[in-house]
């Protein structure tokens, strides 16, 4: 047995049952999640824009990572082609379509 495998077996045999691993994500990724989840629940305005400085303050990280997570957003179709300083929220493919969900997914926010 590898060093490797005996300390996955460790932690395997401590595991509690129902008890999952934590995942290591990047900032952006995080970031990403943060604000997909706050388009699709409503606490970013539909059509108003934000500045990469702005979300980066209100997620207290820095810019790179927010626009990171706004290309990955763009590419979901949740926000338009960001300009280089400000990105908004698409209303007609993000959070107008969320809003009619926004109802049953409520718990989820």
């Amino acid at each position: 047995m590898t060093a490797a495998s005996e300390g996955e077996a460790l932690v395997q045999s401590s595991a509690a049952p129902g008890v999952r691993p934590i995942e290591s994500r990047s900032v952006a990724d995080q970031v990403m999640l943060e604000l997909r989840r706050s388009i699709l629940c409503g606490a970013l305005e539909p059509g108003r824009e934000f500045s990469l400085r702005e979300l980066a303050e209100m997620l207290r990280v820095s810019i790179i990572p927010v626009r990171e997570a706004l290309r990955s957003l763009e590419n979901q179709g949740l926000v338009p082609s960001p300009r280089s300083t400000s990105a908004s929220c698409s209303p007609s493919t993000g959070c107008a379509a969320a809003s009619s969900r926004r109802s049953r997914s409520a718990r989820a926010c």
